[in-house]
């Protein structure tokens, strides 16, 4: 409609959107930036229209005129649609999300471009910044300022001298680095500050970072126990990151993790574990699994002797847990796998866990027939004698995580009963 028609002006300065509208006259919005995440992931959480979204976002955006909000909300619908389309053509960070629609698709897209805009630069600032901080991240978290003060010192001066160096990157790339490090200089002096910043930063992304690692994991049949510490977690994520096939490196990231040392963080894996009443009368098989590993020397494969004992050990904790919630080890596949499933709904962390030990461990299977999803892994083919392969470190390692997950998810039910 002609009445309705935006004519755009010149810019007063390069990063604001100038139009004239019908009704309000000259008009100004000021570009999208990382100043209001916080209102627009507010905005993305509330089940609204897609006419109220658009006439929420083009108020908050809106410099001149200065008008409330309802007072915009009662500009004619096609003035709404014109000027929110002119905002999303021209402003310089969602445009090139934006597509030419029909007025009927207009609100949803007009939405998504949105949502594509931060969600990426989400992702870009992960990766900016994650590079400093997750050297760090368990020390945070330690009931110790002067560990977290040295902490925070380290990676005040990395995000100082990376931030020359950030004009290649994005705009709020740079923004959202120079704001970590004026934050942590103006807060240096109280330790409750830093304890909350940290804790609203892994809010803010951790979540994600669990989705990208649970990617990783059920790509190349890994799971991740509670006990591990978040940087592994990262580590495993930033893996995803790259192209082409990463077995190998995920499988030596599992392996290097649990072997070094003398297998130092597997002892301490297994050594947890007796609290756990179900866990308690199977101590010995289980450190002696630990020890057939650490004195093996080469001289023979431990894990064609440890990986038939600990699933075995598995099968055990297994049919105990299904007895505590009225099931039988002649249950169907279908109910006692529920069982566990229901575990694990809210982590995508043990979900993956759960895919291992249910999908790949227990996958069905049947005497001389190929496995639906080919792995060597696997309860039956390695207990009645038809894999003779299976003797590798990273399965060692996966039947010890799984035996770790179980320790969670009983432990938690232990405490329930």
């Amino acid at each position: 409609m002609e009445s309705a028609k935006i004519i755009e002006l010149k810019r007063r300065f390069p990063k604001s959107v100038k139009a004239n509208s019908p009704t309000l006259g000259e008009v100004e919005f000021k570009y999208i930036s990382w100043r209001s995440f916080e209102f627009f992931s507010e905005l993305f959480k509330k089940a609204i229209t897609g006419k109220e979204f658009l006439i929420k976002v083009l108020h908050h955006q809106l410099e001149v005129p200065k008008i409330s909000l309802e007072d915009f909300r009662k500009l004619p619908v096609d003035e709404l649609i014109a000027l929110g389309k002119h905002f999303a053509e021209h402003e310089e960070h969602i445009r090139q999300y934006f597509k030419e629609t029909s007025q009927e698709q207009f609100y949803a897209h007009f939405r998504k471009a949105i949502e594509t805009y931060f969600q990426n630069q989400l992702k870009k600032i992960q990766s900016a910044v994650r590079r400093i901080i997750e050297p760090y991240i368990e020390e945070l978290y330690v009931d110790n300022s002067a560990a977290i003060e040295n902490s925070i010192k380290i990676i005040s001066q990395q995000l100082k001298g990376i931030q020359s160096s950030l004009e290649p990157i994005v705009e709020h790339v740079k923004q959202q680095v120079e704001f970590w490090y004026e934050w942590i200089e103006q807060n240096r002096e109280t330790y409750v500050r830093y304890i909350s910043f940290w804790q609203r930063f892994q809010e803010q992304y951790n979540e994600s970072i669990k989705q990208e690692a649970a990617i990783v994991l059920k790509k190349y049949k890994w799971l991740i126990s509670p006990s591990m510490p978040l940087s592994f977690v990262y580590k495993v994520a930033a893996i995803g990151t790259k192209k082409g096939n990463q077995r190998a490196k995920v499988n030596k990231l599992f392996v290097d993790y649990f072997s070094s040392n003398n297998f130092k963080q597997l002892s301490h894996l297994v050594n947890a574990w007796a609290t756990n009443k179900m866990f308690k009368s199977r101590m010995k098989i289980l450190r002696d699994c630990v020890s057939v590993m650490k004195n093996a020397n080469h001289r023979y494969n431990p894990s064609n002797v440890v990986i038939p004992v600990l699933i075995a050990q598995i099968d055990g904790i297994r049919i105990k847990f299904m007895e505590q919630h009225g099931l039988s080890f002649r249950t169907k596949d279908k109910e006692w796998k529920k069982l566990f499933r229901d575990q694990t709904l809210s982590d995508a962390l043990l979900e993956a866990a759960n895919d291992v030990f249910l999908d790949i461990l227990f996958q069905s299977s049947f005497p001389g027939k190929p496995l639906n999803t080919p792995f060597i892994f696997n309860r039956h083919k390695v207990m009645h004698g038809e894999f003779l392969t299976y003797g590798r470190i990273d399965n060692t390692i996966r039947a010890f995580l799984i035996l770790d997950f179980l320790a969670t998810v009983t432990n938690q039910k232990i405490k329930q009963v």
